[in-house]
């Protein structure tokens, strides 16, 4: 990823399954030590595509100082993606989630000084949890008109879906991917595009 070059690229989906070495063996996610790995990739992809606008993540951790990075760059200034506005979050689970960084203090970081004009933020299949405060916060700093959201993700109260509406955003609960089966092995033998996944791009 790091030896990417291309200015006009726009479209970014991360996806951090690895096919199975054996046909037993399990898939898995980055984690742990690899987020790190993804960070520095990341950090050299940005100075050569600067006109990322979409970026998707699915099965990836990436830490805490990574989606600060993105969303308000190093130090408060220089953004990587300057052009980014649409995020996709999908099949974040399991039991890393607690070391995993998109959660409520990176969007009052973000609603404090929005440095990306966020349009659309969706939050499919994930097993997290954040505050719709500063789901609030952050939509109503960046202008951002487009949540969708599985059922589990976000904590709201009538208020706080209140002031969403009033802001104008299109809310919608994406629902579990009920459908989803590890048997169709999509990752495997060439990563082709699982339907389930069209979304993202």
């Amino acid at each position: 990823m790091g030896c990417i070059t291309a200015p006009v690229l726009e479209d970014l989906h991360l996806d951090g399954s690895r096919e199975p070495q054996e046909e037993d063996e399990e898939w898995y996610e980055w984690a742990g030590w690899e987020k790190k790995l993804v960070y520095d990739a990341l950090k050299l992809l940005a100075s050569r595509c600067q006109n990322v606008q979409r970026l998707a993540v699915t099965d990836a951790y990436l830490a805490r100082t990574t989606w600060e990075w993105i969303m308000c760059g190093e130090d408060g200034r220089q953004l990587p993606f300057r052009k980014l506005e649409y995020i996709t979050l999908r099949l974040i689970f399991g039991s890393y989630c607690t070391s995993w960084g998109f959660d409520d203090r990176l969007l009052m970081k973000f609603a404090s000084k929005p440095m990306i004009s966020l349009k659309r933020l969706r939050l499919v299949d994930c097993d997290f949890q954040l505050n719709g405060s500063a789901v609030v916060e952050a939509f109503w700093a960046s202008g951002a008109k487009e949540l969708k959201y599985n059922d589990g993700t976000l904590q709201w109260d009538p208020e706080e879906w209140r002031e969403l509406e009033e802001l104008g955003v299109s809310v919608t609960d994406g629902g579990m991917c009920e459908d989803y089966s590890f048997d169709r092995e999509w990752w495997t033998y060439g990563h082709e595009i699982n339907v389930m996944h069209s979304e993202v791009y």
